[in-house]
């Protein structure tokens, strides 16, 4: 078992542990007929402070907190903690109030999207390294137009050097738009290769219709739709997580001023009222 193994095994157990902590908490509160509200929902603004101090600390690298990736971990885990608390400070019920159903909301986007976020960041990286080399997102562009440009030269020079379009007209019918901007998007995200196949294959069986100077082009021609395809590998994987985080931040200061209206008026009109 690897270190990092060893270490997820450790913060599972942990995690499970201060669940099942706080399940027992709960049960005594019931049992004593004390309000668990409150204790759950102090709990959640606790989870929570931890949660969008990770944000902080991205943003501020220079505060005296741990690094990054410990961070990263204690994140993931006071998430799922977070999600149990939840549940036990609604009793498992539907919301009722209009601020309640927004909050309810608010956090069930929160915490669901946290859970893709998950997902993506471990699927999404180990799909981009058995493609290729990372390829910085802004570069991307620069590198498709590269190829198009390469791939269109190749077409229009064949044609000229073997007095055959057969080349030229594949480009123009199956390759075009393939190289004009990202493609295949759904596909490469669930790790699908059925479309560069079948671009090969296509490929390929142009191979008996022109000369030796024509399978060259099309050899270069196809390690043009290989690359170019890698490409959009990593613009679809790259975009996915730096949209899931336009979703997932903006969600979390969403969730800030709700809270604090929430407990102003818990306390108001709930606690203070006993």
């Amino acid at each position: 078992m690897t270190s990092l193994a060893r270490r997820r095994w450790a913060n599972t157990a942990v995690t499970m542990l201060l669940a099942g902590l706080m399940l027992a908490l709960y049960e005594l509160s019931q049992l004593s007929l004390e309000d668990s509200q409150i204790l759950t929902g102090w709990g959640l603004v606790t989870l929570f402070t931890v949660l969008i101090l990770f944000t902080v600390r991205k943003r501020l690298p220079m505060l005296p907190l741990p690094n990054a990736a410990v961070w990263l971990q204690m994140h993931i885990y006071a998430g799922w903690l977070t999600g149990l608390l939840f549940l036990l400070h609604t009793d498992f019920e539907w919301p009722t109030g209009t601020l309640d159903i927004w909050l309810w909301g608010l956090a069930v986007s929160l915490w669901l999207s946290g859970v893709l976020g998950l997902a993506l960041t471990r699927c999404l990286p180990r799909l981009t390294v058995s493609i290729g080399p990372r390829v910085l997102f802004e570069a991307i562009p620069m590198e498709r137009r590269r190829l198009a440009e390469g791939v269109k030269a190749l077409a229009t020079a064949s044609a000229a050097e073997t007095t055959s379009t057969t080349i030229l007209d594949f480009y123009r019918r199956e390759l075009h738009g393939f190289f004009l901007g990202p493609r295949h998007a759904v596909a490469h995200l669930i790790g699908s290769r059925r479309h560069l196949r079948r671009l090969q294959r296509n490929i390929d069986s142009l191979q008996r219709y022109v000369d030796e100077a024509g399978r060259s082009a099309l050899d270069r021609m196809a390690a043009m739709v290989r690359e170019k395809d890698a490409l959009d590998h990593q613009f679809a994987t790259q975009a996915a997580l730096k949209l899931w985080l336009f979703v997932h931040v903006p969600l979390t200061w969403a969730m800030v001023p709700v809270i604090a209206v929430h407990v102003v008026l818990a306390y108001a009109f709930g606690v203070a009222g006993r």
